[in-house]
């Protein structure tokens, strides 16, 4: 699911999506480290445009290392059980798999991927219904595992050519200028709370700026890639994550993810029930009645399916676990695919982003003609995107239409041919788009993602400490876990 953020130096003209990244990294390329200069920014899903943080904090080669696991001397049936085979399953399995374990992969669903859903059937051509956008490519195993098998992958367009339409004509200078004062003014307040450490929602930070008719639009830039209403916006977690530039593949990030996960043994539909880590090792079972033990088990399913209960543990996490889980929940991210008659339907290039300021409450981003094959998109964040997935495809396409309609009149109409729509917030595989933390109960994401007993596991894009929202933060996850557990079976 993904972000957008404009840069208060690009005059509110640009955006970068984050919700398509999570995921994890692939085998060895873990992330080495180091510390990271940033300035804050916001965390985009959809498409939020960077924002330059500045702040140091610790390399993932540190902080998402795991605890040392003691050997187990029992009879299992295989080394290790990995829940759920999105970018975090898969990439601990392959590194499982690579230092010669036995391992069963899990995944409840009939496909591989997670959250990394390349669609090709709905418009003919390859359309991401989740994960989108490669973010923070200097740091993004993904970039180099995509030019190192063939997949195209290059840069988003400039923020230059991104557009607001102000009724149905682009804003003029002044008022771009103008919002870019908003934004500027909300993001400084933001930043010096997160800066600083104060726990507080956006909302709460930013309650001495000056309001115009421009700060409805200002707040959605820097709340839409973290799924979230404003209210909901955790100062201090937003100022921990990562920025960069981000990339985009036209064959699909789900398309490079079930490709990096193709050789990887996996059952599907294996529903798991509960988690038995009551002996030395695990004994996980499934809703088809089917018990696997194993020395250890890795959990890599979403925020959301645990917080659901849909998967018992026995006995029941410790209460520091569950605590420590219940800081985080699911931001609320919807894609809308469409399709026109005409590729040029938007008044901006290829992948670039468009708005159109109009009612407050239903707020979208437009991305033009993706990858060139026809298909725009339309995000929602926050309530409207619950509303939307309550509502159904035909409810949330017309609505996105009918915004579109707005800035660009009745032709838009017209020229429709197609849409699309995935509920991931009633998936119940997934439960939401990403993990944030709830303002007041922020806490550092590897904290989070501790093992319980000697034999239990967490790895996903949730508990990576600076690129969690994005699908490879899971992917260093999962393999970094993944290559931990390995080493102590």
């Amino acid at each position: 699911m993904c972000e957008f953020v404009p840069d208060a130096s690009l005059q509110l003209r640009g955006a970068h999506c984050r919700m398509c990244d999570m995921g994890e990294v692939f085998d060895e390329q873990i992330l080495k480290g180091g510390r990271i200069m940033k300035d804050l920014g916001s965390k985009l899903a959809g498409a939020a445009l960077s924002l330059n943080r500045r702040k140091v904090i610790a390399g993932v080669a540190a902080a998402v290392t795991v605890p040392f696991i003691p050997k187990v001397g029992h009879a299992a049936d295989v080394d290790v059980v990995i829940i759920g085979a999105g970018a975090a399953g898969l990439g601990a399995a392959r590194s499982v798999m690579a230092r010669g374990r036995t391992f069963k992969l899990l995944e409840g669903g009939d496909r591989i991927g997670g959250r990394a859903y390349t669609d090709t059937t709905t418009f003919g051509v390859p359309f991401d219904q989740g994960c989108t956008f490669q973010h923070i490519a200097a740091r993004n195993p993904w970039v180099q595992y995509a030019r190192a098998n063939g997949f195209e992958v290059g840069k988003m367009p400039g923020d230059d050519v991104s557009r607001v339409n102000v009724g149905r004509r682009e804003a003029r200078s002044g008022e771009y200028d103008a919002m870019s004062s908003r934004y500027d003014a909300a993001k400084a307040a933001i930043s010096y709370a997160g800066r600083n450490g104060w726990d507080v929602s956006a909302r709460r930070a930013t309650q001495n700026v000056k309001k115009d008719k421009w700060t409805a639009l200002a707040e959605f830039w820097l709340r839409v890639g973290m799924g979230r209403e404003f209210e909901d916006l955790a100062c201090k977690d937003w100022w921990s994550g990562a920025d960069g530039e981000n990339y985009y593949a036209p064959a699909g990030y789900g398309t490079m993810v079930a490709h990096y996960g193709k050789d990887v043994p996996v059952e599907t539909g294996a529903v798991v029930t509960e988690i038995d880590w009551s002996g030395s090792g695990v004994k996980v079972s499934t809703a088809d009645g089917r018990t696997i033990s194993a020395k250890a088990c890795i959990v890599t399913v979403s925020i959301g399916v645990l917080a659901s209960g849909s998967i018992s543990f026995k006995p029941q996490l410790p209460a520091a676990k569950r605590n420590a889980l219940s800081r985080l929940t699911m931001g609320h991210y919807v894609t809308i695919g469409l399709k026109f008659k005409s590729k040029r339907i938007l008044p901006v290039t290829n992948n670039a982003w468009f708005w159109v300021d109009s009612k407050s409450d239903e707020m979208f981003e437009f991305m033009s003609n993706m990858g060139d094959h026809g298909v725009s998109r339309a995000n929602a964040s926050g309530k409207l995107a619950v509303q939307l997935q309550e509502a159904g495809k035909d409810a949330a396409v017309d609505l996105a239409l009918e915004r579109l309609v707005d800035g660009l009149g009745p032709r838009v109409r017209d020229q429709f041919v197609e849409g699309s729509l995935h509920s991931w917030s009633k998936d119940p595989l997934v439960l939401g788009s990403w993990a944030g933390a709830v303002p007041g109960k922020t806490r550092p994401r590897p904290q989070i993602g501790r093992r319980v007993g000697r034999s239990v596991y967490f790895a996903g894009e949730a508990y990576h400490p600076d690129m969690w929202a994005t699908c490879h933060g899971a992917l260093i996850s999962g393999q970094t876990v993944g290559k931990q557990v390995a080493a102590r079976v």
